[in-house]
């Protein structure tokens, strides 16, 4: 099948004076040719603006607007996007050049794929490597991971726009994560995949959201909420709960024997959707890291040190 199918790349940016320029350039320079690059400036104030303002190239919307915050910045380039596929890039990240390219052969030769994504290396503010990113690539593992944190790198993310239809626009509520909500919805209605070859610099900054949001915890825990109901809609309200929090002072399971029976109803849904030997072996070691959290915090291990444990778990999930 001919590559030719265009690719809308939309890059949400906020005060990203000192990297916008090499990150859109990252874009620009794709072996991949049949894209547009959506750019939304959410109402910087460091100079962003006239950075962005200074490129020429025809295959570039750049739209201004007041500062909403990164969910509303993406849906407002959502609006201009008129693309088979929507890749994420943020304005601090440098994409290799074959990204756009590596990731549509995938997604044209799956078509039940909605989403993929692939590794990536970290870099600091001055670009120096500071380690490296990668996730499970299988559906049924991605399928797994999603119950409990987004196995995605989001700038190195591609979608079909017809899942859209499906999921809606990204969230923008302050109870959850953009990105880990969008990807999950994704996951109910088509297969998943990451690639295994590296496909983005990630620059990791003090300044970024997953230092600096206040509530992460508590957004992630929302997620897994959500995830876990969606997945598992027979469960009781109180048995989603306490997975959500398992592994932490606060957990409302009642007992390790209950978590053990409901860790078995989890083990036995993704064999019955295909999950392989090693996938299986590696759900269950996940679901047994989880079980030796709960015992810590709970004290249902006697040798556990728990009462110091539930004192710091208290610091990182503060009840409300």
């Amino acid at each position: 099948m001919a590559m030719t199918e265009l690719v809308s790349v939309i890059i949400p940016v906020y005060n990203a004076a000192e990297f916008v320029k090499a990150s859109v350039e990252s874009i620009l320079s794709q072996s991949y040719h049949e894209i547009e690059i959506i750019i939304v400036n959410d109402g910087s104030t460091d100079g962003s603006a006239e950075k962005l303002n200074s490129f020429s190239d025809p295959r570039i919307k750049l739209f201004h607007i007041q500062n909403g915050g990164v969910a509303n910045a993406l849906n407002a380039a959502l609006l201009h996007a008129t693309g088979k596929y929507i890749a994420r890039q943020d304005a601090d990240d440098i994409s290799t050049p074959d990204r756009i390219k590596l990731l549509v052969g995938f997604m044209q030769a799956h078509p039940q794929y909605g989403l993929v994504g692939g590794a990536a290396k970290i870099i600091d503010a001055a670009g120096s490597p500071k380690g490296a990113i990668s996730h499970a690539t299988s559906n049924t593992k991605l399928q797994y991971d999603l119950l409990w944190d987004s196995p995605f790198v989001s700038s190195a993310t591609l979608f079909r726009k017809e899942c859209l239809d499906m999921t809606g626009n990204f969230q923008t509520g302050k109870d959850l994560f953009e990105d880990y909500d969008m990807w999950s919805k994704i996951a109910l209605y088509y297969k998943i995949a990451n690639l295994p070859a590296i496909l983005l610099q990630y620059r990791e900054l003090s300044t970024g959201l997953s230092f600096t949001t206040s509530n992460s915890n508590d957004r992630i825990i929302n997620q897994r909420r959500k995830n876990i109901a969606a997945r598992f809609p027979s469960l009781e309200k109180e048995i989603v709960d306490g997975l959500a929090l398992s592994g932490t002072a606060r957990t409302r399971i009642s007992s390790l024997a209950q978590l053990k029976r409901v860790y078995k109803m989890i083990i036995a849904h993704f064999e019955s959707e295909g999950a392989t030997t090693e996938e299986l072996a590696a759900i269950r070691k996940d679901l047994a890291e989880r079980m030796n959290a709960f015992r810590w915090m709970t004290g249902e291990n006697k040798n556990a040190l728990y009462y110091p444990g539930r004192i710091l778990e208290k610091l990182f999930y503060p009840k409300k």
